[in-house]
């Protein structure tokens, strides 16, 4: 590989300072964002990671631990272990795949279905705080674009898009 930059790459970095590092800018809103987010996660008694396998099972689509790892994108191993203090925290029920007896089917109580709803109308009231002044169009296309980067990760080929 040619490191010897050509004087328009090298323009290019002399003008690339720290603040214009996507990666950085990412992480800074993420930061904001989830500081925001934690009081509501604290309020509801759930970890980030609780309160996704929360989500995933409140969306309808998924309702066992394998799905719900592939759903979330967390490993199978995390999603266990969330779900056994959600089930200690009343929040989730494990029942007998009918379909097949050597699996669980995991479904939200009453309790569990009202802390997702909160949570998801905290995590969206968050969302539009900080996507405020943005028109639909443009959050669409932003949330495309973070797509995008995602798809470019190593990775990728390992993760299962959802």
């Amino acid at each position: 590989m040619n490191r010897t930059a050509s004087p328009k790459q090298h323009s290019a970095e002399s003008e690339y300072t720290l603040h214009d590092a996507t990666g950085r800018l990412v992480a800074q809103v993420f930061a904001v964002m989830r500081r925001e987010f934690d009081v509501d996660l604290r309020a509801q008694g759930v970890s980030i990671t609780e309160w996704a396998v929360l989500a995933s099972l409140h969306s309808g689509d998924v309702d066992t631990p394998s799905e719900i790892a592939r759903y979330s994108e967390i490993d199978r191993s995390v999603v266990t272990r969330a779900l056994d203090r959600l089930t200690e925290k009343a929040l989730t029920v494990r029942e007998l795949n009918p379909n097949d007896r050597r699996s669980f089917t995991i479904r939200l109580t009453p309790t569990g279905k009202r802390v997702a709803r909160t949570l998801l109308s905290a995590n969206m009231r968050i969302n539009e705080h900080y996507l405020h002044g943005l028109s639909q169009r443009e959050v669409r296309e932003f949330r495309r674009v973070l797509k995008h980067i995602l798809g470019n990760r190593p990775d990728q080929d390992d993760q299962t898009q959802s």
